[in-house]
């Protein structure tokens, strides 16, 4: 059996059933691609263009795609002119009924190096709706040339339900630590271990690269964690409701930040809550079962089960638009009265 995707970082379920689909003549025209940031979209829609054009693909000892014949190499190189990738016009957060337009009036041209065109639409759940129904005109009539529609979103809900009828979801899974750090290890080494990257990460691919290679953007991701870290000791040893509301102070008052910390304090309590049912498991946030043992040690696991229910409701009100600065002191109060006597 060939390879799938080798160059894609986890989604091995998904990899084969794409590759099938391809070595079978039965992959459909357009497909959605679902994953959060950093979960390696783009690279995954440039090898599945990729592996439609592999020249080795009758070849069943190079894997699909094979990364080195002319085709391969353009492609994932983004020199194919009949591969093209777009996204917003330059200082717009969306992508209006203009850019679409636009893309259609480049299906009259024939395709110049391949036997087919393919565009890959990056933050497709950020098209407007005008957008999405000029794009749905394309999706529904492919035109007689052979063209592939790859749609990128974060959240595939975001679309019209008739974009995402014809353009099925195909939903990327994270990859595992193992197989991230394995992935790293092909990267020149500063001086961070592959394990711990690929740790705290969460299963980010971008996020994963950017600490091992200790670039900047990964700073945010790492003061982030710290943070959860200071949490989980004030849940473990907190004892007045002042403690709580000054440190409760301390998180972001921007929505989308607020988000991404509370659903990290979430992960740590599901490793707590772990950690209390058995010795040995797959930490979620911690760096060892060892390191989740610690923590659980200074919380019962009836607490650990409130705060990861205050947190999932908390998310849930930030995302109907709850303000940060109600919001933050009423779960403080609440996680401090959901830990009143629940600590060990």
């Amino acid at each position: 059996m060939k390879e799938a995707f080798p160059s894609v970082c986890g989604s091995a379920r998904l990899r084969r059933a794409i590759a099938d689909d391809i070595l079978n003549n039965t992959f459909a025209h357009a497909y959605l691609l679902e994953g959060p940031k950093g979960s390696g979209k783009a690279a995954f829609a440039l090898a599945i263009a990729a592996a439609l054009a592999c020249e080795k693909k009758g070849d069943p000892a190079a894997p699909l795609p094979c990364g080195e014949c002319r085709s391969c190499r353009r492609i994932l190189a983004a020199l194919c002119p009949d591969v093209q990738t777009i996204g917003p016009d330059e200082g717009k957060a969306t992508i209006g009924v203009d850019r679409i337009r636009r893309l259609k009036q480049s299906l009259i041209l024939t395709p110049g190096e391949l036997d087919f065109k393919c565009y890959i639409i990056e933050g497709a759940d950020r098209m407007t709706p005008q957008a999405q129904n000029s794009l749905l005109k394309m999706l529904e009539e492919p035109p007689g040339s052979r063209t592939v529609y790859l749609l990128l979103a974060e959240n595939a809900q975001k679309l019209l339900p008739t974009v995402r009828s014809r353009a099925p979801v195909l939903r990327l899974s994270p990859p595992t630590r193992g197989e991230l750090a394995r992935r790293l290890e092909t990267l020149p080494s500063l001086g961070v271990e592959p394990d711990y990257a690929a740790a705290v990460s969460g299963g980010n691919l971008a996020l994963a690269e950017a600490v091992y290679l200790k670039k900047k953007e990964a700073e945010d991701a790492l003061s982030d964690r710290a943070l959860v870290t200071q949490t989980v000791e004030l849940f473990g040893d907190g004892r007045s409701k002042g403690e709580f509301l000054l440190f409760f102070n301390r998180f972001p008052q921007k929505k989308e930040d607020l988000l991404v910390l509370l659903r990290l304090i979430y992960r740590a309590m599901r490793d707590i809550i772990a950690a209390k049912r058995t010795e040995r498991f797959e930490p979620d946030f911690f760096l060892s079962c060892e390191e989740a043992s610690e923590r659980a040690s200074r919380i019962t696991a009836k607490g650990a089960v409130a705060l990861s229910a205050l947190l999932t409701d908390a998310a849930g009100e930030l995302e109907k638009n709850a303000p940060p600065k109600t919001l933050l002191p009423a779960l403080a109060l609440r996680a401090y009265r959901a830990l009143g006597g629940n600590r060990p």
